[in-house]
């Protein structure tokens, strides 16, 4: 049988991106995942724009569906949202967490620091994540400095490949 465009791409990015080789995160995983991404962008009191179209663009990267994302683009963060008491929930929604957590790790930091800013508030946030995942203070400083790390690469990356080119100009035609 042969994959949907979307299965392969999703089974593509899963491998490449993250190392994953026998699978990948099924698409009922992700609105219990996108919260918790959400809440941890919203750590600083906004979830900016640039934030939400990263996080929505990650898990329908991933095969989230129409409904999980119209769900996550329609959630509003809780203000007094309690990390620990929410890892409780995800880890019935998503066993796989308590494998992996460094993913969910990498992932608030990285949708955080989808506006361009990484506020302390939203580390915070993600910070209790962490010990509520068991993920020490120096992992999560690794943690950190890769996802930040990444941000520059990737600027450095864009700034090479894209020079001179106007990319609104060749993809609308």
């Amino acid at each position: 049988m042969t994959l949907s465009a979307a299965e392969l791409g999703r089974k593509w990015f899963a491998r490449v991106d993250r190392g994953f080789t026998d699978g990948a995160p099924q698409p009922r995983h992700w609105k219990s995942y996108g919260v918790a991404l959400i809440q941890c962008a919203a750590g600083d009191g906004e979830l900016h724009p640039k934030e939400k179209e990263y996080i929505l663009g990650y898990c329908a990267t991933f095969g989230a569906d129409d409904e999980v994302i119209k769900f996550l683009d329609n959630y509003q963060p809780e203000a007094d949202f309690d990390p620990a008491k929410y890892y409780e929930k995800m880890q019935h929604d998503l066993p796989v967490m308590k494998h992996a957590p460094n993913y969910l790790i990498f992932d608030a930091l990285s949708a955080s620091y989808a506006d361009g800013d990484l506020a302390t508030e939203e580390i915070n946030v993600v910070r209790k994540f962490a010990k509520a995942l068991n993920v020490s203070d120096d992992e999560f400083e690794i943690i950190l400095n890769l996802v930040k790390t990444e941000k520059e690469r990737l600027k450095e990356k864009h700034a090479i490949l894209n020079r001179g080119t106007n990319f609104s100009v060749l993809f609308n035609k």
